[in-house]
């Protein structure tokens, strides 16, 4: 019965001090801190006519993995984004963004976006993000500290519309993979 315990505490110890280059792959489904019923979000009405409406979706603290940051850094990242905007009225170009931050930011919609998408809604039809990109190790090095910031907003034009924009954007993913190397 000892030798099981002692053997899991002693695992992460070998690993570190194996060889190879040390890397160490943290696959993060940021979506997985929300609330399921959070995930579709109603937006509209937003007037015909507009070149700019800001709407933030989703502001989310998230706890992560305890003494990741202190021993590791990231060194390459991807991040792979699933929507599904189903649009009722109206007709818009629009942009997806992304953002992580750490948590000793007081607002994580300050900083630049780690990922923007493009977005072109028309009446009566269902437009579909579903994107895998590699972003700035730094961008996304906040999700190996304890505790951190992730948000989505949308920013619509709806210059060219004749109704109003109305309809449903549903957060479908929003995975973060970071492979970071050993700092001992």
């Amino acid at each position: 019965m000892k030798r099981p315990f002692l053997l899991s505490l002693l695992l992460p110890l070998l690993l570190l001090t194996g060889c190879g280059n040390k890397d160490l792959i943290l696959t993060i489904d940021l979506l997985s801190y929300v609330d399921q019923s959070d995930l579709s979000i109603a937006y509209g009405p937003v007037p015909p006519g507009t070149p700019t409406t800001t709407a933030d979706l989703l502001q989310v603290e998230a706890n992560l993995l305890q003494g990741v940051g202190d021993a590791t850094q990231v060194k390459s990242a991807k991040l792979t984004v699933g929507a599904d905007f189903v649009n009722t009225t109206g007709s818009a170009s629009g942009t997806l963004q992304i953002f992580v931050a750490s948590l000793n930011d007081s607002d994580p919609f300050v900083g630049v976006p780690v990922a923007e998408f493009p977005v072109n809604l028309q009446p009566a039809q269902t437009t579909t993000i579903d994107e895998e990109i590699t972003v700035s190790p730094i961008q996304l090095d906040a999700l190996t500290s304890e505790e951190a910031f992730f948000a989505v907003r949308i920013i619509y034009n709806t210059q060219g519309s004749a109704e109003a924009l109305q309809g449903t954007v549903t957060l479908t993913k929003l995975t973060a993979v970071l492979v970071t190397e050993s700092d001992l």
